[in-house]
């Protein structure tokens, strides 16, 4: 279970995974942010052996919020792609 808890209801969900080409595994999907149905773009990356990847974003977490509609801002990840160099 990976629980990213950044607010709301605290729902997370992910809709895509990768492996680089170190063997470290990212999970790409959407974080509840502040309110229902306020979600971010989330990017998790753990090691080979599940744990987090503590030298990725913050806590082996990176989100962005785009926010583009006022009202339900909704941002999710649902693929996730891995060049030959290791970059997202």
């Amino acid at each position: 279970e990976i629980a990213l808890d950044n607010g709301g209801g605290d729902a997370d969900i992910a809709h895509a995974v990768a492996i680089d080409p170190q063997g470290r595994i990212l999970v790409a999907g959407e974080t509840e942010y502040e309110a229902a149905l306020d979600t971010d773009f989330a990017i998790v990356r753990l090691r080979a052996n599940g744990t987090r990847d503590q030298t990725f974003g913050v806590d082996g977490e990176r989100t962005i919020s785009f926010d583009l509609r006022a009202q339900n801002p909704t941002d999710e990840a649902r693929a996730i792609a891995v060049g030959a160099d290791g970059r997202i």
